[in-house]
């Protein structure tokens, strides 16, 4: 078998923070993981392509969220998440990180 290249890959960790509150007082919190939820599905909403001559579709997978909150009545300060994208030649590390960077902001323009 011979092969053309190599596909790229890019890894992306995301931090938001809020603020931790109590469950029973939401309204005084602002719990990140609603706004980390948010800008993940955006991310993970569409395909990136169809693939090319050469290599098949840019792939995007999230590979971990943590908020390390022991409590299950306690709304966290901070939730995080670390993404991989596999990407191939339709692609460049900088043209998927302003992709990534405008999703985000995108997802977080709408009201939840």
């Amino acid at each position: 078998m011979i092969k053309i290249g190599r596909r790229g890959s890019t890894t992306g960790d995301v931090t938001v923070r809020g603020v931790q509150g109590h469950t029973a007082y939401p309204h005084l919190a602002d719990n990140p993981t609603h706004h980390l939820v948010r800008m993940l599905n955006a991310l993970t909403a569409e395909p990136l392509d169809q693939g090319s001559e050469h290599f098949q579709a840019t792939t995007l997978q999230i590979t971990t969220i943590d908020v390390g909150n022991p409590a299950n009545n306690v709304i966290p300060g901070r939730a995080r998440a670390t993404f991989n994208i596999r990407f191939n030649d339709l692609h460049t590390s900088d043209s998927l990180d302003t992709w990534v960077r405008q999703t985000f902001d995108d997802a977080l323009a709408v009201p939840a």
